[in-house]
This record gives structure tokens, sequence and C-alpha cells, in this order.
């Protein structure tokens, strides 16, 4: 489990420790730079041409839902949680 700011998912209050996270967030970013490069995304026009396969509808954007099926296809070993912080990183 990730947590975001203070609280984790049960809404407990916590302490967080900033560089604890942003490891964790750093990891994170990681997997998924990895997993790109394995499918041969090097480099801005390597990560457009997977940017372009995720986009399903072909509206030149990708939606949540996009994403989470692209990662899912592309073997991304990320929790649901990792995936939308992924996302909101990007978008």
């Amino acid at each position: 489990m990730i947590l975001y700011g203070n609280k984790d998912i049960k809404g407990i209050q916590r302490k967080t420790d900033p560089t604890q996270l942003l490891k964790k967030q750093n990891e994170i970013l990681e997997i998924f730079r990895r997993s790109l490069a394995l499918r041969g995304a090097y480099g801005i026009v390597g990560i457009a041409r997977c940017f372009r396969v995720m986009d399903n509808n072909l509206d030149k954007t990708i939606s949540i839902v996009e994403f989470q099926q692209a990662c899912k296809d592309f073997k991304i070993q990320l929790t649901a949680d990792d995936i939308i912080f992924i996302f909101n990183q990007f978008d």
C-alpha cells in the first residue's frame, strides 16, 4: 500500500516519512520506466510509440482506463494504486 499524504486507505491518520514516500514513488516510476524500456521504448520516439499503442480510441489522449489496460497488456507489475499514481504524475 502506498500512502499519499498522511492517511492510509482506511483513513487512519499516521505520520509519513517524506523521504520514504519519495523513495517509494521513485521506485514505482523506475519500474514503469524499465518496463517501457523492455518493450523498446528508448527516448521520446519510443515512448511516443508506446503511448500511441495505449490510445485505443485514437483521440490522441490517454484515459486512466486506457492506461490501466496498457499496464496490464505490457505486464507491468504494479498495484492499482501505483498505476493511478503514475498516471497522475504524467497527467
